[in-house]
């Protein structure tokens, strides 16, 4: 009886890791699902239709690395959320209205919420992304990565 036990918790254990393993690889590919419906539907999220506004944005590249800077004047730092996808780095957040005076006769600021999906940079390390905010300014910096090259050898043709 001890034996049949013994065995059957063995089996259960393997089942056990089995399904974790399943698990894992059905979490990775529906979140890659995902990435690649929310990279789809950005520009459309992005146009002011289903979001508050579009927040500017500049990307440029140094010696070190890549550096993107997004305006968001007004907003909370609380406010913001920054995620970093396979390939993609993704900003997401909201402008709250600072006045509730019903009658208001002019106005040129924009409110609500945003989303906006950036490409990675091909050349950009995805393991030393950082980002500060500072006077309305989120700076992201990406490091590049270290490129080796390899030496070409020559094969000689007989």
């Amino acid at each position: 009886m001890k034996n049949i036990t013994s065995h059957l918790k063995e089996h259960l254990e393997g089942v056990k890791g089995h399904i974790e393993e399943v698990r894992g690889q059905l979490e990775e590919k529906v979140n890659a699902v995902s990435q690649k419906i929310q990279n789809s539907i950005s520009k459309k999220a992005c146009s002011g239709v289903e979001t508050g506004f579009e927040p500017a944005m500049d990307m440029y590249e140094t010696e070190k690395g890549f550096v993107i800077e997004i305006e968001l004047s007004g907003v909370e730092k609380e406010d913001i959320a920054l995620t970093l996808g396979k390939e993609s780095i993704t900003i997401r957040g909201e402008k709250k209205a600072q006045n509730t005076i019903q009658e208001i006769y002019f106005e040129e600021r924009d409110y609500g919420k945003f989303f906006k999906v950036i490409p990675m940079p091909l050349l950009g390390d995805e393991k030393s992304v950082g980002a500060e905010y500072k006077n309305g300014l989120l700076t992201v910096t990406i490091n590049k990565k270290e490129v080796v090259v390899e030496p070409v050898i020559e094969i000689e043709i007989k």
